[in-house]
């Protein structure tokens, strides 16, 4: 069999490669591929060699500068998220005797689900008798963070199984998770966790504990994070009593899951019980028609399901709380659902199954005892 490849084009994953001339030759098991190579800007695949009975015969992959996702799409593998810039070379031996293959790598700005880990550098061999591929690699990133990775990925049996190991590993990944309610999560992680289970049910398992701040978006107050235990369970990512601090130090306790199903269809129970904690803290309307800075003792749970958030509030405000809403008219206050109004004799507000108690209100910047 001899094919010529003419000067085209291949899409891959909506951008165009050109596909540069070379010639492909087969005969009585011995395969011989010359000068083959597709590029696009400074990403190239170039394949180049021979791959005959003979052990010292190999057939060269040469790799600069390619997207992951790319190559993952190649191989329809879509398990998990896997990003970066790909630079190395594999090689391939006895491809219709008996197959031999590996390939030292290295991943620029490597990422899982969209968290960043550094550079990646990996040694990857085919297991002939697993009839899988064998992954030895670590991930190095600033400050002397690493997370090393070590298992095996089987196409044929429909397998994956990764020990990694995190040593103040980047554990900005969890918003793929719970980007619903976080934002930039800047914390690092220690422990031990796996990856594994069929390519089509991918579960992560083990315990990390992590140090850093995260950002609660829906009352824009960031936390900080001390030795908190994350639980890695299948489907499952537990809280179990884990503290979260305030700029001022104050405290709230944290308990709860989120669930998934196979790393995705993220659905959340969270409880936080919290004594004199910054609550909820904007400085300006924005799209909304009240602002303000609440710190308070009690109890808040936050639930999600299918894209909708529900947060139940049952919380004391505590000193230095205020909230100010733009009253324009007295229609503007009775058309408000979520808010009801009583006289100085009540404490506590009712909106449906939350219960809200104010500390102060200001009306068109007049303060006024409120309830």
């Amino acid at each position: 069999i001899v094919i010529e490849v003419k000067p085209s084009n291949v899409l891959v994953n909506d951008t165009v490669w050109n596909v540069l001339p070379a010639d492909i030759l087969y005969s009585n098991g011995d395969l011989a591929i010359e000068h083959f190579a597709i590029e696009h800007n400074r990403q190239h695949i170039k394949i180049d060699g021979k791959a005959t009975k003979s052990a010292n015969d190999s057939i060269t992959i040469d790799m600069q500068d390619v997207d992951v996702s790319y190559v993952l799409g190649l191989v329809n593998f879509h398990s998990v998220e896997f990003g970066g810039h790909l630079t190395g070379k594999a090689f391939v031996k006895s491809v219709f005797y008996e197959p031999d293959a590996y390939a030292n790598l290295m991943i620029d700005s490597f990422t899982f689900e969209q968290g960043r880990l550094g550079r990646l550098d990996a040694s990857v061999k085919w297991n002939k008798e697993g009839r899988q591929i064998d992954i030895d690699a670590h991930a190095d990133d600033v400050n002397g963070a690493r997370t090393v990775i070590s298992g095996y990925v089987s196409p044929a049996n429909n397998r994956i199984d990764l020990g990694i190991t995190a040593e103040d590993t980047n554990i900005e990944f969890l918003k793929s998770f719970c980007g619903n309610f976080m934002d930039d999560i800047r914390a690092k992680a220690n422990g031990k966790v796996r990856l594994h289970g069929p390519l089509n049910a991918i579960n992560l398992t083990g315990t990390l504990v992590a140090d850093g701040t995260t950002l609660i978006t829906p009352v824009n107050v960031e936390y900080t994070l001390v030795n908190d235990t994350i639980r890695f369970m299948p489907d499952n990512i537990v809280f179990r009593s884990d503290t979260i601090r305030d700029r001022n130090g104050n405290i709230g306790i944290v308990n709860g899951a989120l669930h998934h199903k196979h790393l995705s269809h993220l659905t959340y129970d969270i409880n936080i019980a919290t004594h004199n904690l910054l609550c909820y803290d904007t400085d300006g309307y924005g799209n909304d028609s009240f602002y303000g800075t609440a710190y308070g003792t009690g109890t808040c749970s936050i639930r999600g399901r299918g894209g909708r958030i529900d947060i139940d509030i049952d919380i004391t405000p505590d000193k230095n709380s205020f909230i100010e809403y733009n009253a324009t008219s007295p229609e503007a206050i009775a058309d408000q659902q979520f808010i009801t109004w009583h006289d100085t004799t009540m404490r506590t507000v009712y909106t449906d199954s939350t219960a809200v108690v104010l500390h102060t209100h200001r009306i068109r910047d007049n303060p006024v005892d409120a309830l």
